[in-house]
């Protein structure tokens, strides 16, 4: 990725001027045709119905099947179904698994309509682009305050506080081998920390960790479910979750808080024409109606007029957010997993690794 986390808050900044000026991709939308088109998402199900909807309000005779997955399982299905594709579009997928699907030749380059007043931060380097980013996410613990209580532990207000050995038994991550989510966490601390310190860290966390959930918002459900007392999530699933009432306090990282882009893209179908309706979801994801439904779930998403967090979320997010590299992610995802699973994937010290 070109530049890090200053050109993409500059994109916010960039994007609440460019939002009051210009039009959405179109001003009336056409009728589509009755053929329903196939999108494959990570996006949780409430983000799901909240987008979709504005999307149903610009496009109302479209017929659209979501296909809802954590990244893992969706993309294992991507790769198996290559040759006999049943996906159209991929929408709010992490950055990191396109580029891989990219570099695998299973996406086709797309310039949606709109694409020329966004920052080139959001989109491949190629032209048309391969894929284009549309809100970022932020990792997050979700902290059940009961148990905390209950086994008078400190509150964890930083990576480093959960390798505390006071900890054992009391965490729950995202598995990275299903979940994108658990594949940024370790991205986070091997780019921040660096290779041998960053390994060393991962250790020491992982004698703490009671389970490894299937996706990424499952750990903070089991926090506010009480089965466990520290859920690492990404902030909007903590934050939804702390909206239903459990008693869980959502924190986010004070020395480095990991983060992703999420993104679109085109479905490679070989021998298959492509739905124009396809095409034209994908000019409406990035469109004014789109960011404005993306910005009622996400801080970081183009269409904010300003930087306000949302809230929840902390005021000084430019700090908290490292400049990471995509590209870097990217290269290094099966190596990363394969060194993850040699570490950690058969142990039979009573550390439990479950998926969906």
């Amino acid at each position: 990725m070109r530049g890090g986390i200053p050109g993409l808050l500059g994109v916010v900044l960039v994007w609440g001027v460019l939002s009051t000026a210009c039009r959405a991709p179109r001003d009336e939308a056409p009728v589509l045709s009755q053929e329903a088109i196939t999108v494959y998402t990570t996006l949780l199900d409430e983000e799901i119905k909240t987008y979709l909807a504005a999307f149903q309000a610009v496009y109302p005779t479209a017929k659209v099947k979501i296909v809802q997955s954590s990244t893992g399982p969706l993309v294992s299905r991507l790769v198996a179904e290559r040759y006999h594709p049943r996906a159209d579009v991929l929408w709010g997928v992490d950055v990191t698994n396109l580029v891989l699907l990219e570099w695998h030749d299973m996406l086709v380059p797309y310039t949606p309509a709109g694409l020329a007043r966004m920052s080139p931060q959001f989109y491949s380097v190629h032209r048309p682009p391969y894929w284009v980013g549309i809100s970022a996410r932020m990792l997050a613990f979700c902290v059940n305050l009961e148990r905390l209580a209950q086994y008078k532990l400190p509150l964890p207000v930083a990576w480093r506080d959960l390798s505390n050995p006071a900890y054992k038994g009391h965490l729950v991550l995202p598995n990275p081998t299903t979940s994108g989510t658990g594949y940024l966490v370790l991205d986070t601390v091997l780019q921040h920390y660096g290779k041998v310190e960053g390994w060393e860290y991962l250790d020491a966390l992982h004698q703490n960790v009671m389970m490894h959930a299937g996706s990424g918002a499952e750990p903070c459900r089991l926090a506010g479910l009480g089965e466990a007392t520290i859920g690492v999530t990404y902030g909007m699933a903590g934050l939804q979750e702390k909206s239903t009432g459990v008693p869980i306090e959502v924190i986010f990282p004070s020395d480095v808080t990991g983060w992703d882009m999420v993104a679109n893209a085109l479905v490679k179908r070989p021998a298959l024409t492509i739905k124009p309706a396809a095409k034209a979801f994908l000019d409406w994801a990035i469109s004014d109606s789109a960011m404005q439904a993306y910005g009622k779930k996400s801080p970081l998403t183009a269409v904010r007029t300003n930087i306000a967090p949302m809230p929840g979320f902390p005021n000084d997010l430019a700090r908290r957010l490292f400049d990471k590299d995509m590209m870097w992610s990217a290269a290094h995802h099966d190596s990363i997993i394969r060194e993850w699973q040699r570490r950690y994937g058969n142990r039979v010290d009573g550390n439990k690794v479950a998926s969906n």
